[in-house]
């Protein structure tokens, strides 16, 4: 069966990244964790120079590599690269992350001591996981073990934009930063798409 697109969830998209892009002051340097071709790109930061893109897909990738000549694009999956180490030579004060699924393992995998990144960042993410929630439960997704310990899987579903803002708190205080501003809403049919974006200062 085929899945009706919700275009307004992609409207959602663009103008939570363009809220996010004015919190910062400084010209901005991107990390773009799952490309695709390059719609949101065009829609909000087609000005933007410095980047790193990723995307598995070879068709999309050399897309991207032709759309952003003066960016570095992989042909990788970002957390598996990122956890590797990849993309260290740029410090990054704009990270979007837009995958189908899991945004955590992709967040955690950023946010690590070794990694250069800016005392000011804004962060947009595009997180499937609620779906799985309201289907299966917490207890089944094992990057949610975090979430799961503190707030209990039952309910954990109703309270996600809560134990998300719990949890990126608790990740990116790790390494330093507090959550200066914070967005976060449920959309896309049946409400099962979770947006937020914040922005980060160093502590």
């Amino acid at each position: 069966m085929r899945v009706r697109k919700d275009n307004s969830e992609e409207s959602l998209k663009a103008s939570l990244r363009l809220q996010a892009r004015r919190m910062l002051s400084e010209p901005i340097t991107m990390l773009e964790t799952h490309g695709g071709y390059g719609h949101l790109w065009r829609a909000v930061f087609p000005d933007v120079e410095r980047g790193v893109v990723f995307e598995l897909d070879s068709r999309k990738a050399q897309a991207l590599a032709v759309q952003r000549p003066s960016w570095s694009v992989y042909e990788a999956d970002s957390k598996k690269a990122l956890a590797a180490g990849a993309a260290k030579h740029l410090s990054f004060n704009m990270i979007d992350i837009d995958p189908y699924g899991d945004p955590w393992a992709v967040i955690e995998s950023v946010f690590t001591l070794d990694r250069p990144l800016a005392s000011e960042i804004a962060i947009t993410v595009n997180d499937g996981l609620h779906r799985k929630l309201k289907v299966q439960g917490a207890w089944s997704v094992k990057v949610l073990a975090p979430m799961v310990a503190h707030f209990g899987n039952h309910g954990l579903d109703t309270r996600y934009l809560e134990a998300c803002r719990w949890n990126m708190d608790r990740i990116v205080e790790a390494v330093g930063y507090k959550v200066r501003e914070w967005t976060a809403y449920h959309c896309g049919m049946s409400m099962t798409m979770t947006h937020y974006a914040a922005h980060l200062t160093r502590q």
